[in-house]
């Protein structure tokens, strides 16, 4: 005979809150604003730069102004979102700690199947 403890809240412990899910919700927000941002007025203005510099003609950067807009706000929803994602992820394994702290079960057998 072997003596197991597990806790005893582990499927509660695995659901997250609704701050969580408001906290990941603003995250994504977040980052899809910056694209948005960076479509409309990262894109033209970058490439306005890449033609005054010389790197690129009118029409290549022009051209190539949208993807460049959506590169530039892709990383940059993301870094400024960062801090969301960051919260939801501390505040959900706080969470889970605390729950599956709460209590433990111990039973002695010879074969341990979880969620019984």
């Amino acid at each position: 005979m072997k003596f197991y403890l597990f806790p005893k809240y582990m499927e509660e412990a695995s659901k997250s809150g609704w701050i969580v899910r408001m906290l990941k919700a603003l995250g994504v927000i977040q980052v899809v604003a910056g694209i948005g941002v960076g479509v409309t007025l990262g894109g033209p203005m970058l490439a306005q730069a890449l033609v005054q510099a010389r790197i690129m003609s009118q029409d290549a950067a022009a051209a190539s102004a949208m993807l460049l807009g959506l590169g530039i706000g892709i990383l940059a929803g993301l870094v400024s979102g960062l801090v969301f994602f960051a919260a939801a992820q501390a505040l959900d394994d706080l969470h889970a700690l605390r729950i599956q702290t709460e209590a433990y079960v111990a039973f002695e057998t010879d074969e341990i199947k979880m969620g019984r």
